[in-house]
């Protein structure tokens, strides 16, 4: 494994779905304490790292959390219901192990049906091994949280891990800090909870920040894969293309001089871009955009396949791309 991905991987092995970020935002605050002017957490979980400036407030957004599973109910026999948190496909889910949060693994099943087009989350269960509700009780309460369990891999030339959405973008805004970027930008990093859920973390830390420029840095899938349909049938993005610059999505639509300014600057320095428009899903962009009096916003996405699944990739000529355009547009007079 590359030395420099180590902390990618801690990220990515972070058991941390929306709502329950307390593992994942202290692995980052431990990373990033030494860098900051400021630091803090929010009444809703947040963790903000400012770095003072008298320009602009810019704010930068990547999301700790990730999609995961909830426990609704507990069977006389010991069997475990959940409900989806976050855009899990129980296809995509079923027939996984899952890990709770207090290490306990269990065989995520379904119910015996003809057509499994149908599945959904009510015909899904979780057996950690037990014969009864009452020693399923005594290692799993209803509200405690799962997420797929998958082993980090890692090859000359990608990365494939659970959570890469939106860790991988956690891991950059990280590297970022670290490099003390010189700019006149009163900046403010964001680390935000509940993404997955609604977006719900982008808002509020834009409604007290109240940002000038908005930017969230996120992932976006390919279009080249086999056999791929539906709404990213067509989208041109591709791995080696570098970070894409989102000109809309299903819940904003971005700032026209922001982008041109990014292309522009990406296009000097030679660093490679994409752009993707998408007819649904959101980044905290969107929060960023439409909270108090609005801010200028934008969202750069690391392109990856199999988002939402146990075994999302993405390339590491693109990681390398995504941190030289986030420092160049650092310096920028935006």
């Amino acid at each position: 494994m590359d030395k420099n991905y180590g902390l990618l991987k801690s990220l990515i092995e972070c058991v941390s779905p929306s709502g329950s970020e307390e593992s994942i935002r202290s692995l980052i605050e431990k990373e990033v304490k030494d860098f900051a002017d400021e630091i803090y957490t929010d009444p809703l979980g947040n963790l903000i790292v400012h770095k003072k400036g008298k320009g602009k407030k810019v704010m930068l957004a990547a999301h700790m959390d990730e999609i995961g599973m909830m426990v609704t109910s507990i069977d006389d026999k010991g069997y475990i219901k959940v409900c989806s948190l976050g855009g899990n496909n129980p296809i995509s889910v079923a027939d996984h192990r899952v890990v709770f949060a207090n290490g306990i693994e269990g065989a995520l099943r379904w119910n015996a049906m003809e057509n499994h087009g149908d599945l959904s989350f009510e015909n899904l269960y979780i057996d950690i091994g037990t014969e009864s509700k009452e020693e399923t009780e005594s290692k799993i309460k209803i509200g405690d949280i799962c997420v797929l369990k998958s082993n980090y891999y890692e090859s000359d030339s990608c990365i494939i891990g659970r959570s890469i959405d939106d860790r991988i973008g956690c891991y950059l805004l990280i590297e970022v800090i670290k490099k003390s970027i010189d700019t006149k930008h009163d900046l403010y990093y964001v680390f935000t909870v509940q993404e997955e859920v609604g977006c719900i973390g982008g808002k509020t830390a834009a409604f007290s920040i109240k940002p000038d420029i908005g930017i969230a840095v996120d992932v976006v899938p390919t279009g080249d894969v086999p056999s791929i349909n539906g709404a990213y049938k067509d989208l041109p993005v591709k791995f080696g293309g570098g970070l894409s610059v989102r000109v809309k999505d299903g819940s904003f639509i971005a700032n026209k001089a922001l982008n041109k300014a990014i292309i522009e600057a990406s296009k000097k320095e030679n660093i490679r871009y994409q752009i993707d428009v998408l007819a649904r899903a959101g980044t905290d962009a969107s929060g960023m955009q439409q909270s108090g009096g609005g801010a200028v916003s934008t969202s750069l996405n690391m392109p990856m396949r199999y988002i939402h699944t146990a075994n999302g990739m993405i390339y590491k000529e693109d990681i390398k791309e995504a941190l030289k355009l986030l420092c160049v547009i650092l310096k920028m007079n935006i």
